[in-house]
């Protein structure tokens, strides 16, 4: 690590934990992943019948009645027979309900076969669970990047505003040197400007420095509520990278941004097989229980229960059913071709973000050597400036020089972690990263 750490300061790996815990964006995907469980629990229900309680209250304008007149063989009867049962008091029409009717039954039916309709159904339903699941694990690693650029951009704006702080405590202690040597005689006033004017110059950078901390500190603060006055996990840069190869064929195979193009693919495939079910014949089981029919005749001579086995084929339908299977081929192959280039982005964004990690940690150990020529030639400059023989300009060109060098190295290891970062992402290594941050998970 770059910085030693406070011994009360929160880490990385405990602020990732509080993201995990409380970021309002996890929770509006954790509660949409549970939606999809809930909902994931009706392709189980799809393969049991369906029972139904009917209640029904009829008003007629008449009541059904039947006359026995109108049935054969007294229908076609001489009309001395037919009027006989008049002549003798015996009515002839018989009522079978009132004018109002009230009924209460159980209907039940189950399809025993629908062409793959219902196992269809099944497997959208299920693939939809495991799109929500893999864009949870998506928008997962979005908020772990989101958590590394901010975490770690406040820590590399504070070793900024550190180093502005040193500039200025140097330049300051430059100035009030080269004041008393002007008293002594021993410099003109033009050195004392010179010092002076680096010095409001010096004064301006670390305004800005610290200017960048607040914005810093109020970003992170979105993630986290925690105490940030003390972050433990520092920038670090030697991390023996895996062959880039790995990174590349791990997220290949476990990026959740494929699982969710798979999960797509495979609703594709089943809403073909929905709507090729339509054209199929759909055969049921059914039954049905009068459970009240109410005081009449037709109630009586109704049996009370019936069951039976029934089909349905469909022989013209006017809800397209051929462009519906067109459109879900289409659908189909559109998310092969993403799902397609998407592994090639993939690849090319794995091979970007190795190279420039690698890029990262050689930039920061060259400069290595560049930082001890700038403290050197600070030591000579001071010297020379004691001994009149250099300027007050090469001195602060010599401190602004180190700084610029300290600060290169600071946003070369920023860039290495931001980079590693993606590639644990990518390849699902988060908790690697936490552990090479100095954390444990």
């Amino acid at each position: 690590m770059l910085w030693a750490p406070s011994a009360s300061a929160q880490s990385f790996s405990a602020a990732w934990q509080e993201v995990l815990a409380n970021d309002g964006v996890l929770a509006a995907e954790r509660a949409k992943l549970d939606s999809r469980t809930n909902l994931s629990e009706v392709a189980d229900d799809l393969n049991w019948p369906r029972l139904d309680l009917n209640m029904a209250y009829v008003q007629m304008a008449d009541p059904i009645q039947l006359d026995i007149l109108d049935l054969e063989p007294l229908a076609s009867a001489p009309g001395a027979i037919t009027s006989l049962p008049g002549l003798i008091g015996i009515p002839t029409v018989t009522d079978f309900t009132d004018d109002n009717l009230s009924t209460v039954s159980l209907q039940a039916m189950w399809p025993i076969y629908t062409g793959g309709k219902i196992s269809a159904s099944q497997d959208i339903i299920n693939s939809q669970y495991d799109e929500s699941r893999a864009e949870f694990q998506l928008k997962v690693s979005e908020r772990f990047g989101v958590l590394v650029e901010r975490y770690y951009g406040l820590q590399l704006a504070r070793h900024n505003q550190l180093l502005q702080e040193q500039v200025v405590t140097s330049i300051q202690a430059h100035a009030d040197a080269a004041a008393l040597l002007e008293q002594q005689g021993q410099i003109a006033r033009v050195e004392t400007l010179q010092a002076l004017v680096a010095l409001d110059d010096a004064k301006v950078a670390l305004a800005r420095a610290q200017s960048q901390v607040t914005m810093a500190e109020l970003a992170l603060h979105q993630l986290i509520n925690s105490n940030l006055i003390n972050l433990q996990s520092h920038l670090f840069i030697d991390v023996e990278l895996a062959p880039v190869a790995h990174y590349v064929e791990t997220t290949l195979n476990t990026f959740p941004g494929l699982s969710v193009l798979d999960a797509k693919l495979a609703q594709s495939g089943a809403a073909i097989d929905l709507q090729k079910s339509e054209y199929a014949p759909t055969v049921f089981l059914f039954g049905d229980y009068q459970a009240y029919e109410g005081d009449s005749l037709l109630a009586d001579i109704t049996p009370d229960w019936q069951v039976g086995v029934g089909v349905s084929v469909p022989l013209i339908s006017n809800s397209g059913r051929s462009a519906r299977v067109q459109a879900a081929h289409n659908v189909q192959l559109e998310v092969q071709n993403l799902s397609r280039q998407t592994r090639t982005d993939l690849q090319l964004l794995v091979n970007h973000a190795y190279e420039q990690a690698q890029q990262a940690q050689l930039e920061y150990h060259r400069l290595a050597t560049a930082l001890e020529l700038a403290a050197e030639n600070i030591k000579l400059r001071e010297k020379a400036f004691r001994e009149g023989l250099g300027t007050s300009r090469d001195l602060v060109d010599a401190t602004t020089y180190k700084t610029v060098v300290e600060m290169r190295r600071a946003a070369a290891a920023y860039a290495f972690v931001f980079q590693y970062a993606q590639l644990c992402a990518l390849s699902s290594s988060i908790d690697q990263f936490i552990l090479n941050s100095g954390g444990s998970r």
